[in-house]
């Protein structure tokens, strides 16, 4: 019996966020380096979208004042659709 498990696919690939927990901003960073147009969906724990923003590079200013505490699900994707980078907000 092998001791290898993989990693669940909800697991954190390629984004920092700091702080988290946050309170009304939070900083989103792709591990990536890029300078295209990337895209970020939030989502709250039941899987509804709830922010939508666009940016250039790999760094977002995340202002979450509008949003009720919770724990929410950040994706960056790229122009053509592909996951660059998830992971897991929480906001007090």
């Amino acid at each position: 019996m092998s001791s290898f498990e993989p990693k669940p696919k909800t697991a954190e690939l390629g984004l920092k966020v700091w702080p988290n927990p946050f309170s009304e901003r939070t900083n989103i960073r792709l591990d990536t380096k890029t300078s295209a147009k990337i895209l970020l969906k939030i989502f709250d724990s039941r899987g509804t979208l709830v922010v939508q923003q666009t940016a250039i590079g790999p760094d977002f200013d995340f202002n979450a004042k509008h949003l009720p505490t919770g724990m929410y699900w950040a994706e960056v994707r790229d122009m053509q659709g592909r996951l660059l980078g998830n992971g897991k907000l929480v906001k007090e």
